[in-house]
């Protein structure tokens, strides 16, 4: 998980809908990567999620995008402890965001990511613990102490 920064993971994302959670998500995004444009980064992952919903069964979502606008990969954890509808197969609420963003040429390391996050958030007790941190950095401790 080198791919998240401490100063990259959020605990109270505002959104109630898709379209919004999308936005704030890439406003964090920009934030916590200099030189990152919020309005691209969200019509990047509206184009992505226009292919398919990426939220997966169990609260979480991994909106993600391949782009020119970075040269490494970088990742953002957004937690919306109300819960967001963004389209998950089993129609439950949206909790945990992991937003990643991957160089183009980067199609190997972006996959490999991917399937890295998914296997750090498969286990319901670690997003349960992950949804109940009180902080940032344990939050980022939990996830990034996961192998």
């Amino acid at each position: 998980m080198e791919f998240i920064s401490k100063n990259a993971v959020f605990l109270n994302l505002k959104a109630t809908g898709k379209d919004d959670a999308l936005k704030e998500l890439a406003k964090l995004m920009a934030q916590s990567n200099e030189n990152l444009d919020a309005e691209k980064i969200h019509d990047l992952l509206v184009k992505r999620e226009e292919l398919s919903s990426t939220a997966i069964d169990g609260g979480l979502a991994i909106p993600h995008a391949k782009t020119h606008l970075v040269s490494h990969i970088c990742g953002l954890l957004a937690l919306s402890h109300d819960g967001v509808e963004f389209g998950s197969m089993d129609g439950k609420l949206t909790k945990i965001f992991f937003v990643l963003l991957s160089p183009e040429a980067a199609t190997g390391d972006h996959l490999r990511a991917l399937s890295q996050i998914s296997r750090v958030f498969k286990e319901p007790a670690l997003r349960e613990r992950i949804l109940q941190a009180p902080t940032s950095e344990e939050v980022w401790d939990l996830v990034t102490s996961t192998r």
